[in-house]
């Protein structure tokens, strides 16, 4: 479904066999107005969840070509990576 902004004045949604998503600016200042949409596309070609930060920025999973596969379902596995920055920093260390 379509996703506010965190402080509301930006609506977030896909359209029906749309490869992205699109965002009006609405205001509620007496009687609604929104922009038009802006259009935005998405590589590789769409994506199954999303959200919207509190900084605007969209969030999407891409789900591997594996991931619905025989692995998929209750007990499936799913790696999460705790300390991420550091994980991060340990494997790709910037130059100083």
């Amino acid at each position: 479904g379509p996703r506010w902004s965190a402080d509301g004045t930006r609506l977030y949604f896909t359209t029906e066999g749309s490869q992205g998503y699109a965002v009006v600016d609405v205001a509620f200042d007496g009687e609604y107005r929104q922009s038009p949409p802006s259009l935005h596309d998405l590589p590789d070609g769409g994506f199954n969840v999303w959200d919207v930060t509190a900084e605007g920025r969209v969030l999407t999973m891409q789900p591997s070509e594996d991931f619905f596969g025989a692995e998929s379902g209750p007990g499936a596995r799913i790696d999460v990576t705790l300390n991420w920055f550091q994980e991060l920093e340990r494997f790709a260390p910037r130059e100083r």
